[in-house]
Protein backbone atom coordinates (compact mmCIF):
# COMPACT_ATOMS: atom_id res chain seq x y z
CA UNK A 1 0.00 0.00 0.00
CA UNK A 2 1.42 3.65 -0.65
CA UNK A 3 0.00 7.12 0.51
CA UNK A 4 1.58 9.83 -1.33
CA UNK A 5 1.03 13.35 0.46
CA UNK A 6 -0.75 16.01 -0.75
CA UNK A 7 1.91 18.32 -1.63
CA UNK A 8 3.59 14.97 -3.55
CA UNK A 9 6.91 15.10 -1.76
CA UNK A 10 6.35 12.41 0.49
CA UNK A 11 5.33 8.84 0.47
CA UNK A 12 4.52 6.01 2.93
CA UNK A 13 5.32 2.95 1.60
CA UNK A 14 3.44 -0.23 3.60
CA UNK A 15 4.99 -3.41 2.85
CA UNK A 16 2.75 -6.12 4.16
CA UNK A 17 4.14 -9.95 5.03
CA UNK A 18 3.31 -12.77 2.06
CA UNK A 19 0.69 -14.56 2.41
CA UNK A 20 2.99 -17.56 0.38
CA UNK A 21 6.74 -17.26 2.20
CA UNK A 22 7.52 -20.74 0.96
CA UNK A 23 6.82 -19.47 -2.58
CA UNK A 24 4.82 -20.86 -4.89
CA UNK A 25 6.42 -23.40 -7.26
CA UNK A 26 6.44 -24.19 -11.04
CA UNK A 27 7.51 -26.30 -13.55
CA UNK A 28 9.99 -23.88 -15.29
CA UNK A 29 8.91 -23.01 -18.66
CA UNK A 30 12.15 -24.49 -20.24
CA UNK A 31 11.13 -27.70 -18.90
CA UNK A 32 7.40 -28.14 -20.36
CA UNK A 33 8.54 -29.56 -23.26
CA UNK A 34 11.52 -31.34 -23.54
CA UNK A 35 13.24 -33.01 -26.94
CA UNK A 36 15.69 -35.70 -26.70
CA UNK A 37 17.19 -38.43 -29.21
CA UNK A 38 16.43 -42.04 -27.43
CA UNK A 39 19.59 -42.82 -26.10
CA UNK A 40 20.91 -43.75 -22.45
CA UNK A 41 21.15 -40.06 -21.16
CA UNK A 42 19.78 -38.18 -18.18
CA UNK A 43 17.79 -35.04 -19.10
CA UNK A 44 16.60 -32.55 -15.79
CA UNK A 45 13.37 -31.09 -15.42
CA UNK A 46 13.77 -28.01 -13.47
CA UNK A 47 11.21 -26.73 -10.87
CA UNK A 48 11.14 -22.91 -10.04
CA UNK A 49 10.26 -21.37 -6.61
CA UNK A 50 8.72 -17.67 -6.91
CA UNK A 51 6.85 -14.89 -4.75
CA UNK A 52 9.32 -16.25 -1.37
CA UNK A 53 11.85 -18.71 -0.34
CA UNK A 54 12.01 -18.77 2.27
CA UNK A 55 12.26 -22.20 4.66
CA UNK A 56 13.29 -25.73 3.14
CA UNK A 57 10.98 -27.23 0.72
CA UNK A 58 10.79 -30.82 0.27
CA UNK A 59 9.46 -31.95 -3.27
CA UNK A 60 8.16 -35.20 -4.29
CA UNK A 61 7.99 -36.76 -7.50
CA UNK A 62 7.59 -39.89 -9.72
CA UNK A 63 7.97 -40.56 -13.64
CA UNK A 64 4.45 -42.11 -14.81
CA UNK A 65 3.26 -42.89 -17.90
CA UNK A 66 1.01 -40.24 -19.25
CA UNK A 67 -1.63 -39.23 -21.98
CA UNK A 68 -2.73 -37.13 -24.31
CA UNK A 69 -5.76 -35.70 -25.65
CA UNK A 70 -5.23 -35.34 -29.09
CA UNK A 71 -2.73 -38.31 -30.31
CA UNK A 72 -1.74 -36.21 -33.79
CA UNK A 73 0.70 -34.23 -31.38
CA UNK A 74 3.19 -36.98 -31.23
CA UNK A 75 4.72 -39.34 -33.39
CA UNK A 76 4.61 -42.79 -32.38
CA UNK A 77 3.97 -44.13 -28.95
CA UNK A 78 4.36 -42.99 -25.91
CA UNK A 79 7.56 -43.52 -24.12
CA UNK A 80 6.58 -47.27 -21.55
CA UNK A 81 8.38 -46.84 -18.22
CA UNK A 82 11.05 -49.48 -18.12
CA UNK A 83 11.45 -49.41 -21.85
CA UNK A 84 12.07 -45.85 -23.11
CA UNK A 85 12.66 -44.22 -19.01
CA UNK A 86 13.29 -45.42 -15.65
CA UNK A 87 10.76 -45.61 -13.20
CA UNK A 88 11.72 -42.98 -10.21
CA UNK A 89 9.60 -42.45 -7.31
CA UNK A 90 11.67 -39.99 -4.88
CA UNK A 91 11.80 -36.32 -3.16
CA UNK A 92 14.64 -33.45 -3.82
CA UNK A 93 15.07 -30.73 -1.45
CA UNK A 94 14.86 -26.87 -2.24
CA UNK A 95 17.00 -25.04 0.57
CA UNK A 96 16.18 -22.05 2.47
CA UNK A 97 16.55 -19.01 -0.73
CA UNK A 98 16.76 -21.53 -3.35
CA UNK A 99 14.54 -20.80 -6.47
CA UNK A 100 14.90 -23.27 -8.75
CA UNK A 101 15.83 -27.01 -8.58
CA UNK A 102 16.42 -29.93 -11.03
CA UNK A 103 14.80 -33.39 -11.35
CA UNK A 104 17.04 -35.88 -12.76
CA UNK A 105 15.12 -38.12 -15.46
CA UNK A 106 17.08 -41.24 -17.05
CA UNK A 107 16.27 -41.61 -20.78
CA UNK A 108 16.82 -45.32 -21.97
CA UNK A 109 17.55 -46.92 -25.37
CA UNK A 110 16.77 -50.53 -24.47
Amino acid sequence: MAALSAQGREAVVSVEASDEPFGLLSIAPSSLKVTTDEKDTTIRIYINREFGASGAVNISYETVQGSLQDLRQTEGALAQPGLDYRHVSSSVIMQDGQTSVSIPITILDV
